[in-house]
């Protein structure tokens, strides 16, 4: 729970490299947690929309995938939202 609310204060306060890798190893563990799957998503799509990458253009790309793909199976409330980062990040 720690770890969560300080991966959103990164978030919030424009780390979100730093955020994300936080939730990286949360999310391996809990890829049916809606809220921290979309913070996720969100975070690699601010940064390609930045022009920059996490940690590669690939890696960013399959992880981004990988939670899209969770989210869509659990039917998250912002699926829509998603749906449209994904398009971009996919590019």
């Amino acid at each position: 729970d720690v770890l969560m609310r300080w991966a959103t204060a990164l978030s919030r306060a424009g780390q979100g490299d730093l955020a994300l890798r936080v939730l990286a190893p949360y999310l391996s563990r809990h890829l049916d947690d809606g809220d921290r799957l979309l913070l996720a998503m969100r975070l690699i799509f601010d940064a390609r929309t930045a022009g920059r990458a996490i940690e590669s253009t690939g890696a960013d790309r399959t992880r981004f995938v990988k939670y899209f793909d969770a989210y869509a199976a659990i039917k998250g409330a912002d699926l829509e939202r998603a749906r449209e980062w994904r398009k971009f990040v996919d590019r």
